[in-house]
């Protein structure tokens, strides 16, 4: 049977309260425990930060409006209090995981911005799985939380919680794609003071990837085919703390480049062909003459030489930015029947470009406005294709973010006018138009100089290294029964196989593999002949049939869309 909205809220809302079933609006044992522990202990701040960001929830989320329905204060308690229960469930299994991370952590419990935000990120949970008709960013205008804040909490949740519905997690991933694309852009985002007081140009990817993170190769191995040994600690990452997502933003950017002991190195890049035509990824490091006289750049390091890798907060979301921009340009150049990846490096390139010295381009606009712009201009100074504009939006509508009013309603100029309004303040007076309009005034005469370098068929024009992303990275691991869970399938590295294992892989094994697993669950242990049972009176364990039929269904439900 085809699911439906409302059996799907129906579903979620049914998991969310198995989820808190048996809790209280307020912290366990385990977690006071934690809190205690703490050089500061932040009970008494917490419960502040919840009664003040609940008389806030409280007075918005009843406000009476032409465009939903009118809310009674019981109703708004009812899911407040839903919302303090799964806050302090996260906090507790945030704080529990990070603390095998660190010895201590009181640096992030004192940190308030921490709570608000994830108190914040537990409403919203609350608010779409109960369908109560405010669409996101609702609940940060209602709070006063800034997105550029909000979005560090969204995979410390998802990661701490593997029982969370599987659309709340779709949704926190379309609130995390909204707030990088466009959200944190806003002129009034913290994230422009905080380059400005770094001091430093907005960095590219390769300052801020992680290691194995990229191709710099003309040729792209094949997923699958890179060598396993130089992306296998990135595949194995947890991803960052919440220690490190909550400290300070910028690094510290006179450290050491080097450390005494070691010697710098330049990294480059070969693609080795194997008899059998695998394709394998080797990372090739060169010691750097310490007598030569050239500066030795930062970027041009390799990551295990000491290179100041940012580490902050803000390096994690400029990461997610390239990333995301980086998987929708596929997407888009796939579209367009782009495959040549020297021609997709000169799209990425002039689009990293725009951002590291132009980033005034991406201040009150949009991702995907930016990187339309650049799949235009750099056809439209190659000789080997050429594009019309309209055709790449046409192809752009096809992507699920997709929205009408993101090349209708572009950006062009903004002027401040001396102008006093009612409210008593001066106003911006904007003016807006299409896409094309944007490239023509704007963004054009921004990168038309750097655009003309690719006109000429230079082999030795650098290209900017391409993100290598892993749609699977970190797939969580839903436990069944106490030695049953379900994961993504890795493969061995060792080539072998356990022989006593029972393999089911969706969309490719036959039926009768899964039954041979089901009747391995239903199956009775038997003790001695003598002592055995009659097959006909055993009764399966319905609880764990049930449980794992709806898994079955639950990732079948995930192949087909």
């Amino acid at each position: 049977m085809d699911s439906t909205p409302l059996s799907t809220a129906t579903k979620s809302v049914a998991r969310l309260q198995s989820l808190l079933a048996g809790r209280q609006s307020g912290p366990s044992e385990l977690l006071l425990q934690i809190l205690q522990g703490c050089k500061i202990d932040p009970t008494e701040k917490i419960a502040t930060i919840i009664e003040s960001l609940g008389d806030k929830f409280r007075t918005e989320f009843t406000r009476q409006s032409s465009s939903v329905p009118m809310i009674t204060p019981d109703y708004a308690n009812q899911r407040l209090q839903l919302a303090i229960t799964l806050f302090y469930k996260f906090v507790e299994n945030i704080f529990q995981k990070e603390k095998t991370l660190h010895s201590d952590i009181s640096h992030l419990a004192v940190q308030e911005i921490f709570y608000e935000c994830t108190l914040a990120c537990s409403l919203e949970i609350i608010i779409y799985s109960y369908n109560c008709q405010r669409k996101f960013p609702w609940i940060l205008n209602a709070l006063n939380v800034e997105p550029f804040y909000f979005v560090r909490v969204i995979e410390l949740i998802v990661r701490s919680q593997d029982q969370l519905p599987r659309d709340a997690v779709k949704h926190l991933n379309m609130v995390e794609q909204k707030i990088i694309e466009s959200l944190i852009w806003k002129s009034g985002s913290p994230i422009w003071r905080i380059l400005s007081n770094s001091g430093e140009n907005f960095p590219k990817f390769e300052d801020i990837a992680l290691p194995g993170n990229m191709v710099h190769s003309e040729e792209q191995p094949a997923p699958g085919q890179i060598l396993r040994r130089s992306l296998n600690n990135q595949l194995q990452s947890p991803g960052p703390s919440a220690v490190e997502r909550f400290q300070s933003p910028i690094s510290d950017v006179k450290k050491q480049l080097f450390k005494p002991s070691q010697t710098p190195t330049k990294t480059s890049h070969a693609v080795m062909v194997d008899k059998d035509g695998t394709k394998q990824l080797i990372v090739l490091e060169k010691p750097i003459d310490s007598t030569s006289t050239t500066p030795v750049k930062a970027e041009g390091s390799s990551p295990s030489s000491g290179r100041p890798k940012k580490s902050g907060s803000l390096s994690i979301i400029i990461r997610k930015f390239y990333n995301l921009a980086y998987s929708r340009m596929k997407q888009l150049c796939n579209k367009l029947d782009i495959t040549d990846l020297k021609f997709t490096q000169k799209i990425w390139t002039v689009f990293e470009y725009s951002i590291r010295d132009h980033t005034h381009l991406i201040k009150d606009r949009h991702l995907d406005q930016l990187l339309m712009c650049a799949v235009y201009v750099v056809c439209k100074v190659t000789s080997t294709r050429e594009q019309k504009f309209a055709e790449i939006m046409q192809h752009y509508r096809g992507q699920p973010q997709a929205s009408s009013h993101i090349y209708r309603n572009v950006l062009i100029d903004r002027s401040s006018t001396q102008e006093v309004t009612d409210e008593g303040i001066n106003s911006d007076i904007e003016k807006r138009g299409d896409l094309i309009s944007f490239y023509n005034t704007v963004y054009v005469l921004a990168i038309k100089s750097f655009a003309l370098q690719f006109k000429e068929q230079d082999p030795n024009i650098a290209l900017s290294p391409l993100p290598l992303i892993n749609n699977n990275f970190a797939s969580p691991r839903c436990q069944i029964t106490d030695n049953l869970y379900i994961t993504s399938y890795d493969t061995p590295t060792n080539g072998g196989s356990k022989t006593n294992s029972l393999e089911y892989h969706f969309s490719r094994s036959p039926s009768k593999d899964l039954e041979k697993i089901n009747n391995a669950i239903n199956k009775h242990i038997v003790g001695k002949r003598l002592l055995g049972y009659d097959e006909d009176t055993y009764t399966p364990n319905n609880k764990v049939q049930r449980k794992m039929q709806s898994l079955v269904e639950q990732r079948r439900s995930q192949v087909t869309e």
